[in-house]
């Protein structure tokens, strides 16, 4: 894979539950689930450039798919192993995209 498309996969799609958006408001932590063949230097660059904010620390956890059954017959299978970021912002910095309207 070359570096541009890299770059344009490598969020896959922002993270969002109760527990991420606690610690967005607690530690201003955002996660993500990014693309498996990226790293957390190529992560910090392309979200600091896409969002204009900056980036003072980055984890990475991959996580394993469940085995899971599928069908009628119940046959077993496995659901895709994916990479969750968590980023964290400097302080008064944020990501609009995860504002939740009510």
């Amino acid at each position: 894979m070359d570096k541009v498309n890299s770059i344009k996969k490598a969020i896959i799609r922002p993270l969002i539950s109760e527990k991420s958006l606690n610690m967005i408001d607690k530690f201003n932590k955002y996660s993500f689930i990014v693309s498996n063949d990226i790293n957390k230097i190529e992560l910090t660059a392309h979200i600091e450039k896409t969002y204009s904010v900056k980036v003072l620390d980055v984890t990475v956890i991959n996580v394993s798919g469940k085995i899971v059954r599928f069908g009628k017959k119940r046959i077993p299978g496995r659901r895709g192993n994916f990479k969750k970021a968590f980023v964290t912002l400097k302080k008064g910095d944020k990501i609009d995209l995860f504002e939740i309207k009510s």
